[in-house]
């Protein structure tokens, strides 16, 4: 399985950012999570088909009130995940 972790950058909080991304990722089949930082950013860890994460990246920044300045993308290996949750 594939798996990435991001950071996104810009107004990404207060506008339903997670709900879309988690929304999106499910019906994509991905696996993962999503969750707000102090800092204003939006970290998440993706999980699954490469093809479907990219078709996720480029969803967000399509997202309603969302102004992605800036992405930082990571591979990670992680492979026990089995939903995709927002993490409070």
């Amino acid at each position: 399985m594939n798996c990435i972790h991001v950071i996104f950058y810009g107004n990404v909080q207060g506008i339903g950012f997670r709900a879309h991304i988690r929304a999106r990722a499910i019906s994509l089949g991905l696996y993962g999570w999503v969750k707000n930082l102090d800092d204003g950013s939006v970290e998440s860890l993706i999980c699954g088909d490469e093809d479907k994460i990219r078709e996720l990246m480029k969803y967000a920044h399509k997202i309603p009130g969302a102004v992605i300045d800036r992405i930082v993308e990571t591979p990670e290996k992680y492979d026990n995940i089995n939903e995709f949750s927002i993490i409070h």
